[in-house]
């Protein structure tokens, strides 16, 4: 009897596991990746913690156009500021001496309230990357998708952002 439960146990565990696997971690976001082509990799089996409450959901990458898309998911407090301290944070972090701000502005994504950052990072080897990021949130989540990129492809990054769409 007891061999009986730990079998079926066992048998559900690894059924459980590999629809975990299969289900991806982009599943409950508000959001798609539709991209035109089969060049896009993605990379959305598991979630890597980061921080507390906070994850890599996804990242994407395109070794065509030397792009790569990182989707964070962090769970947020349901309290009426909580966006806005959330960009704080993202702007916060972005004031490093060696990150250049080129833009930090309120805009909308997928019809959601949103905040673009737009900065260069500067990376060993003498080469610069130009990223931009959009930042918004659902009542429960926020959500940052980052497009990173060489400097000279900052229309590639941009492009890269109209590939999303709202489910």
């Amino acid at each position: 009897m007891l061999n009986t439960r730990l079998l079926v146990l066992s048998l559900l565990a690894a059924v459980l596991t590999a629809y975990a696997v299969q289900a991806g971690t982009l599943d409950d976001a508000p959001f798609r990746f539709a991209p035109p082509t089969k060049d896009w990799k993605i990379d959305d089996a598991n979630l890597r913690q980061i921080g507390p409450g906070s994850y890599i959901a996804a990242m994407l990458s395109n070794s065509n156009l030397n792009l790569t898309v990182a989707i964070l998911k962090t769970e947020m407090d349901s309290q009426t500021n909580a966006f806005d301290e959330f960009c704080g944070g993202a702007r916060n972090s972005l004031s490093r001496s060696h990150i250049k701000v080129l833009l930090d502005e309120p805009t909308t994504f997928l019809n959601f309230k949103a905040r673009r950052f737009a900065y260069e990072l500067p990376r060993p080897g003498g080469f610069t990357n130009y990223n931009e990021t959009v930042v918004f949130a659902t009542p429960t989540t926020a959500w940052t998708i980052s497009t990173i990129g060489l400097q000279n492809k900052t229309n590639d990054v941009r492009h890269a952002f109209q590939l999303f769409q709202k489910k």
